[in-house]
């Protein structure tokens, strides 16, 4: 292998990772808390839940240091991932205060 393709496969596998960062904040900013603890016994876990929710839609909105950082080595403009969470959460990604 040739040392161009392996900083090829490099890149490939750092673009992977830092996507997969964004894809599970989408996945965290879709949790329901409600729907997702149905037991009074995961009344914990709804708590967790909520404040990954949180978290996600916070960082979605393109403030946090890292984000740029994250979009950029993922592969994409941080602008489109914003717009992305815009339509899929419309107001409710501004309706959280930083925790």
């Amino acid at each position: 292998m040739s040392p161009a393709e392996r900083s090829r496969i490099e890149l490939d596998d750092a673009r992977r990772i830092f996507n997969s960062i964004i894809e599970q904040a989408f996945r965290d900013a879709r949790l329901d808390p409600v729907l997702n603890s149905q037991l009074l016994s995961a009344k914990k876990r709804c708590q967790q839940e909520r404040i990954a929710r949180a978290k996600a839609l916070i960082w979605l909105r393109g403030t946090h240091p890292d984000f740029h950082l994250v979009c950029e080595l993922a592969g994409y403009e941080p602008g489109y991932i914003c717009r992305k969470a815009r339509e899929e959460f419309g107001d409710e990604i501004h309706a959280h205060q930083t925790i």
